[in-house]
């Protein structure tokens, strides 16, 4: 009996490790629709996320789902602090009820675009 318990339990662990670590590497899927989706990485992207942020205040705020072919903890970080220094207008309004996600993935691959629901994006930046 406590040899199934702790087997069982060593099972769960490492089922919740590789989940967690898929996450962690921006691998696992963004469930939300009429959102918009951003392809691939520049230094532009912040200012678009705030524009986006601004045009989205009538609906109560919007998502936005960046797919970038590299590292996503390293664009989160770039990104944040990119917001956090931004010197535009939008800045002291924050994003305002928008919400931002990364995944990690190459957007010539269907099933990374999947990763961040592109056919049920509203629209699509490339």
């Amino acid at each position: 009996g406590m040899h199934v318990f702790g087997l069982l339990i060593s099972i769960l662990t490492e089922r919740l490790q590789m989940f967690l670590d898929r996450m962690r590497r921006g691998r696992s899927r963004v469930l939300c629709s009429r959102h918009v989706v951003i392809l691939g990485w520049s230094d532009k992207i912040p200012m678009i996320v705030e524009e986006l942020a601004e045009a989205n205040v009538s609906e109560g705020g919007g998502m936005i789902a960046i797919l970038v072919d590299g590292d996503k903890m390293k664009t989160e970080a770039e990104l944040q602090a990119a917001l956090d220094d931004s010197q535009s207008t939008y800045r002291e309004r924050g994003l305002r009820g928008t919400k931002w996600v990364v995944r990690s993935g190459n957007p010539m691959l269907m099933k990374d675009l999947n990763l961040v629901s592109v056919s049920l994006a509203k629209s699509i930046i490339v």
